[in-house]
């Protein structure tokens, strides 16, 4: 249900009759960008360096041509409509009589922007790889 509706989102953000709309209500948000931005790609070396973990220089040039690449697409490629913020601490679910699947909801939008589709696939892929890393179980 939730490939479904980011497909959905993704789809109507790219289709040409409502690109332009799109564009106009969502481009400008450049403050979610900026935050992107920052958690995605500026925290990551910190972080690297923080986790203990050392990596040779070349690593680390690699790593860093690649996250300019991203953060360059990010800031200049306008795709389709992007969550901006897609995990699963942004999607709530209503389970009606018998603990049946009634509802899926997704809140916090203030991330919403034009970007690359990869964006949301890609955060939501991360945030569930961590979940499981740290929870070590199937059901993460």
């Amino acid at each position: 249900m939730l490939g479904h509706f980011l497909e959905q989102l993704h789809a109507w953000g790219l289709d040409p009759r409502n690109h332009n709309a799109a564009f106009e209500s969502f481009a400008g948000n450049i403050s979610a960008k900026d935050l992107i931005t920052q958690e995605l790609f500026t925290d990551f070396l910190s972080n690297i360096k923080q986790s203990g973990y050392t990596a040779t220089s070349g690593q680390l040039d690699e790593l860093q041509t690649s996250l300019m690449k991203l953060k360059l697409a990010l800031h200049s490629e306008t795709e389709s409509v992007a969550m901006g913020d897609f995990w699963m601490g942004n999607v709530l679910i209503n389970r009606g009589d018998q603990n049946r699947l009634k509802d899926i909801f997704v809140i916090d939008w203030e991330f919403v922007n034009m970007a690359p589709i990869w964006l949301d696939v890609g955060n939501f892929i991360g945030e569930l790889f961590l979940i499981s890393y740290f929870e070590g179980t199937d059901d993460s």
